[in-house]
């Protein structure tokens, strides 16, 4: 409702990288995550209270795959997460847990393959997973599951470009996939990781490709990946996140809260800044919130 820096509100129980975000009317939900430690994964579903400045506390867990870097969406009662890297790999599991009780996810259906690192979406009625990677390879499909039944993921259209890493933003009409990353050598700035800022709308009712709907701001020469995702009644916002600074692979983490109209499509606007960017050591091996759990009005 208003724009300006965020505030310290509280914790959740550890620190990690690429949790999923998941919304109730009341409670925020964070899911999953990765330690420092490469290959620790976690199955814990953590829950807030978007009404009190409360530590988050366990809730329940997901399926037996630890995971991080997956895809979350929310119905009206329950979250979702498809996807992700658990302790073996890429996964396709589609993960389901109840909002109103303290109860255990169960494996809910299948993406259309394994996949990690996708913009997430969601629609009154389904669950929407966008880009992202299969295996090593970045790629563009837009797929969609049902809330209802227990139906496996189905391939319903393409972004306008190949990416990983992009924001997923719902309105109550569309998804959002903005920024993202793809393994290009950036003109600007000799990045070998090419930061995007194109913002891509797709349409639920109509469910085709999607079109371009505006930009981020640029940063040095640089778009932003690995970013949070917010969504509001009327507008979007990409938070956080990494952009890719040089030649020498060094990120850099991003401090910007930015927001753009989901009825006018322009460039988004730099609104305030963020508490805690992330790490800034002299080496340049800085990663920023990375992959934050973003959630939803």
């Amino acid at each position: 409702t208003t724009d300006g820096n965020a505030t310290n509100v509280a914790d959740i129980l550890s620190a990690r990288r690429g949790p999923d975000g998941c919304s109730s009317e009341t409670h925020g939900f964070v899911v999953g995550g990765g330690l420092d430690t490469p290959g620790s994964f976690l199955n814990s579903i953590e829950r807030f209270h978007f009404a009190t400045d409360s530590d988050s506390a366990d809730w329940a867990d997901l399926t037996e795959n630890k995971r991080t870097y997956g895809n979350a969406c929310s119905s009206a009662t329950h979250g979702f997460t498809l996807g992700g890297l658990d302790e073996t790999g890429q996964t396709k599991v589609i993960d389901k847990f109840p909002f109103a009780s303290q109860t255990n996810a169960t494996a809910w259906a299948d993406a259309t393959t394994e996949k990690a690192g996708g913009a997430a979406f969601s629609s009154p009625t389904h669950g929407y997973s966008s880009g992202g990677q299969e295996a090593s390879v970045y790629v563009n499909v837009i797929e969609k599951f049902p809330f209802a039944s227990q139906v496996d993921s189905v391939d319903v259209a393409d972004l306008t470009l190949v990416r990983g890493g992009a924001a997923g933003i719902s309105s109550c009409e569309d998804g959002y996939a903005a920024g993202g990353a793809i393994i290009a050598t950036n003109p600007a700035n000799g990045a070998p990781i090419w930061d995007l800022t194109v913002i891509d709308k797709h349409s639920f009712a109509s469910g085709g490709n999607s079109t371009d709907h505006g930009d981020l701001p640029v940063e040095l020469g640089a778009g932003a990946h690995s970013q949070a995702g917010v969504s509001g009644t009327t507008h979007g916002y990409s938070v956080g996140g990494i952009f890719s600074r040089n030649a020498n692979n060094h990120q850099w983490p991003r401090e910007q809260i930015e927001k753009f109209a989901y009825a006018n499509n322009v460039t988004a606007t730099d609104v305030g800044d963020l508490q805690q960017a992330g790490t800034a050591n002299p080496t340049g091996t800085n990663w920023g919130m990375d992959n934050c759990s973003g959630h939803q009005v």
